[in-house]
C-alpha cells in the first residue's frame, strides 16, 4: 500500500493521466482540456484550425499545488532527493 501511495508498484494510472496530474500541479491547480494538437494545416501549409488551450478542471487550490510543487522542487534540490544532480544548477525543476 505505502509504494502505491507514492505512485509506485500497483498504480494502474496511464501516461496521459499522470501527465494530467503533473500539469494541474504546474497550473496551479487547474488542469487544461487535453488536446493532442495545437493546430491543423492543410497540403499547402494553411491553416485550417488553432486550438487555444481552455481550463477543464479544477484538481485543487493554488495554495495546495503550490505546496506540492515546493515538495517536488526538494526531490531535485536535497542532497538525498531521489532527483538530485540530474539536472543542471541553477534550473528550476521540479520532479517524483
Amino acid at each position: 500500500m505505502a509504494y502505491s501511495a507514492i505512485g509506485q508498484l500497483n498504480v494502474s494510472a496511464s501516461a496521459l493521466q499522470m501527465a494530467l496530474v503533473v500539469a494541474g500541479v504546474a497550473n496551479g491547480g487547474v488542469i487544461m482540456t487535453p488536446h493532442l494538437m495545437s493546430q491543423i494545416r492543410d497540403s499547402s501549409g494553411k491553416l485550417v484550425q488553432s486550438f487555444q488551450p481552455t481550463p477543464w478542471l479544477r484538481a485543487t487550490s493554488q495554495k495546495a499545488a503550490a505546496t506540492v510543487t515546493a515538495l517536488m522542487r526538494t526531490v531535485v534540490t536535497a542532497s538525498n532527493g531521489t532527483g538530485h544532480g540530474v539536472f543542471g544548477p541553477g534550473e528550476d525543476v521540479a520532479a517524483k
